[in-house]
């Protein structure tokens, strides 16, 4: 998953682009904060909403 502000600060791609089902994920504000200043990895939420491994 990448955040939406990578997208925003890129050249040639939009905050629109980052909106695709492959890279949206719903979490529970505590854990959206977690996610946000890297206290909880990406494995970590994959595994918790039951996706595996990228």
């Amino acid at each position: 998953m990448i955040p939406v502000r990578a997208f925003a600060e890129a050249d040639g791609v939009s905050r629109a682009d980052a909106h695709v089902l492959e890279n949206v994920v719903s979490l529970c504000l505590p854990c959206h904060r977690r996610a946000e200043f890297s206290q909880i990895s990406v494995e970590t939420l994959r595994a918790d909403a039951g996706l595996g491994t990228a």
